[in-house]
This record gives structure tokens, sequence and C-alpha cells, in this order.
């Protein structure tokens, strides 16, 4: 019956937002605040390696979806180096007009 209860008050809450509906779920979001916290970048890794373990998402991936994570990685390398190619060209052009600017104010 108290879980009959909970599994509606639960239902409740998620789908209104009502003053009383905020009283009620209020303890359980403090306590929900206080033992739950963002993972590090450390606990990410630790996350992944396990993922990785256990299961071969690349192959899943691509026997689903015909998506191969070896080719995005390498399509996202070449945009990235596009990417700083691009910056280093736009800084170049920056210094050019501003040494033209100098040599016109002479």
């Amino acid at each position: 019956m108290i879980a009959g209860i909970s599994y509606e008050l639960i239902r409740l809450a998620g789908r209104s937002d009502n003053f009383l509906v905020r009283i009620i779920s209020a303890p359980g979001m403090w306590l929900q605040r206080l033992t739950t916290k963002e993972p590090d970048d450390s606990m990410i890794e630790v996350a992944i390696a396990y993922v990785e373990a256990v299961f071969d998402w690349k192959a899943y991936l691509k026997e689903t979806f015909g998506y191969d994570v070896e080719d995005w990685e390498k399509q996202d390398a070449a945009a990235k180096a596009q990417e700083a190619e691009d910056a280093e060209a736009a800084d170049g052009m920056e210094a050019g007009k501003a040494a033209a600017e100098e040599s016109r104010e002479q």
C-alpha cells in the first residue's frame, strides 16, 4: 500500500508544478541533493573504461546503425585540424591588417 501511494505521488510530482506537490516532494529532493553530486573527470574515465571492458559499443553501433566510430573520429580530427588552420589564417590576416594600418599612419 505504501509503495502504491509513493508511486502515485511520484507520478503526480512529475506531471504537475503545484505548490502542494512541491511541498510534498521537497524532503525527497533535499535528500537527493545531499546524496548525489556531479562526477569528476576521473570518475567518468573509470566508467568509460568499465563500459568498454564489458560492452563493445563500437561494434554495436556499426552492426545496429551502420555507424563507424573510427570514420567519425577521423572526420572529427580532420575538422579540428581545419578549424585550427582557419584560425591561424585569420590570425595572419589580422596581423596583416594591423601592419597595413601602421604603415598608412606613418
